[in-house]
């Protein structure tokens, strides 16, 4: 969509920003509650190296993008596509979640979840 965005005649015309009212997680982790009481060590060891990840892209966002297209992307975006996209003021790097009860009462008014969650702490681990 960045690429797309930069072609004469393109434009935006909605966004999750808009529907939700600002910034949305639309990616989390997952684990049962059996894996994280019987293996905090691995649960933390996953936490801080998801942190640390994020905390490298906003600190470096070349080093980044760099290490992300070492480690073997199959993408053809260079390392300034990944860098502007990485450093764009749509994207935050934390682990609290956000908006994501929105996005859970949305999918339970639909049907495609049964229950509707009482509050987004109740989705997530602390």
């Amino acid at each position: 969509q960045y690429r797309e965005l930069q072609q004469p005649g393109i434009h935006k015309v909605l966004s999750s920003f808009d529907v939700l009212g600002g910034p949305t997680t639309f990616t989390a982790l997952w684990s049962s509650d059996a894996f994280v009481i019987n293996n905090p060590h691995t649960t933390n060891v996953i936490v801080l190296a998801l942190l640390e990840a994020m905390n490298m892209i906003k600190r470096d966002p070349t080093l980044a993008a760099t290490t992300y297209i070492q480690q073997g992307s199959d993408s053809n975006l260079s390392e300034s596509e990944i860098s502007r996209m990485l450093t764009s003021p749509e994207h935050l790097y934390q682990v609290q979640p956000l908006n994501v009860i929105k996005i859970a009462n949305f999918m339970h008014a639909t049907g495609k979840i049964r229950n509707r969650p009482a509050s987004e702490s109740s989705l997530f681990f602390d």
